[in-house]
């Protein structure tokens, strides 16, 4: 009989309760997981944890159950706070990192020291650097200790400059970073996109990109190198699903040289590079230089349902 009295005043106890409260804390999660992802597509400029501080305010269940789930705290935003970025981190836990770094003039960034001790849990790596001479000089070296630290389960790397109305991509106003990258240092790198960066010769490249972004290709020396050496690259990575090419001005690729063609390793022939995974295509070239964008594109095979941009 008490059985009975006790579970119906816990029935009608329950029925005074919203369902999403009584629901079990992975459904929770699921439902949280969906409405970040709702908002970061709908608002430009949400990130993960601003949409989560949102949610943890609504009850004490959902801040519980918030604090306590470290992938929501994976996004590390090295523009905010510091308090705020040293939260994230101690929550996210032993949870890979996403980590974003843009620097500014006049702005100390003192975020990007807090995720060094880190660097081995990052993931992913967007950064953005002032275009200026002064400012690069200044800011782009604070990123090396990353590298330096490595990043072993690095998958996405965006390195690309923070260009302003006075500074145009085409306008070489800007210093190169060298950042020292390779497959061994980052053996787990799928995406890739840079500009005014560095990066190895053909034969040291990934061959398991899925992405590749390239506003231009500069050896050690901060030269543009060889047109046939970015062929070379995109026949070495044959499972590329994205492929955008940007080349501006005064930092084009060099023509192609008859000798490198003999000497390349595409099983097409010389010169070609066939990428049958292809999803989607974009290149682009000044207008200045009108031959880029078609010769590079005689040189590529590609799926004919191709998305072009």
């Amino acid at each position: 009989m008490y059985r009975i009295w006790f579970g119906a005043i816990w029935s009608d106890a329950r029925r005074d309760i919203p369902a999403i409260f009584i629901l079990p804390v992975e459904l929770h999660i699921s439902v949280f997981e969906l409405v970040i992802d709702e908002e970061n597509t709908a608002y430009v400029g949400f990130t993960p944890t601003f949409t989560i501080r949102r949610l943890m305010h609504v009850c004490r269940l959902w801040r519980s159950i918030a604090t306590s789930t470290a992938v929501f705290w994976r996004y590390i935003d090295t523009t905010q706070p510091t308090p705020w970025v040293s939260l994230c981190l101690a929550r996210s836990r032993a949870c890979l990192l996403d980590v974003y770094v843009a620097f500014f003039p006049r702005q100390p960034a003192v975020g990007v020291d807090l995720v060094r001790p880190h660097a081995r849990r990052i993931r992913s790596l967007a950064s953005r650097i002032p275009s200026g001479c002064d400012g690069q000089g200044q800011y782009w070296k604070r990123l090396c200790p990353l590298f330096e630290a490595g990043m072993p389960q690095l998958q996405r790397l965006e390195l690309l400059p923070l260009y302003t109305d006075s500074v145009f991509p085409r306008h070489q106003h800007a210093m190169v970073a060298d950042y020292a990258l390779s497959n061994t240092s980052l053996p787990r790198l799928r995406w890739l996109t840079t500009g005014m960066v560095v990066l190895p010769a053909p034969k040291d490249f990934w061959r398991s990109l899925r992405g590749l972004t390239l506003h231009d290709y500069l050896g050690p020396d901060a030269n543009p190198r060889g047109f046939d050496e970015l062929v070379d690259i995109l026949a070495q990575n044959p499972a590329l699903e994205e492929l955008h090419v940007r080349c501006f001005g005064e930092r084009r690729f060099t023509t192609a040289t008859s000798a490198h063609q003999q000497a390349s390793a595409s099983p097409l022939g010389p010169g070609m590079a066939r990428l049958p995974c292809l999803r989607r295509l974009s290149l682009y070239s000044h207008n200045d230089i009108v031959d880029f964008v078609p010769t590079l594109r005689s040189c590529l095979e590609v799926p004919r349902d191709v998305s072009t941009e």
